[in-house]
């Protein structure tokens, strides 16, 4: 229980760190929508490390429940392409 407790604390040290440098920098480009994006991908990925953790404790393989977050994550975002007018281009 204490290697949760290290390894949380870990992941709020390290939005601190993200968000630093979001949001401070040598000239004051402040573009809200990216900042905000960058600290919310932080966020999704420390919940992502836990969770695949947590499974992992319970005798899932962490490889096993990898592969299966990233195709559901692609299947869930192909609908998206019809949304945001993709087009195949090199």
């Amino acid at each position: 229980m204490n290697c949760v407790y290290t390894y949380l604390i870990g992941c709020v040290i390290a939005l601190i760190g993200i968000s630093i440098i979001s949001f401070s920098g040598t000239t004051m480009h402040l573009n809200p929508i990216g900042d905000i994006l960058s600290v919310g991908a932080a966020m999704v990925w420390s919940f992502y490390a836990v969770l695949s953790k947590k499974m992992g404790a319970f005798g899932y393989s962490v490889i096993q429940t990898t592969r299966r977050t990233f195709f559901y994550g692609i299947l869930f975002m192909i609908p998206a392409l019809y949304f945001f007018d993709f087009k195949w281009d090199l």
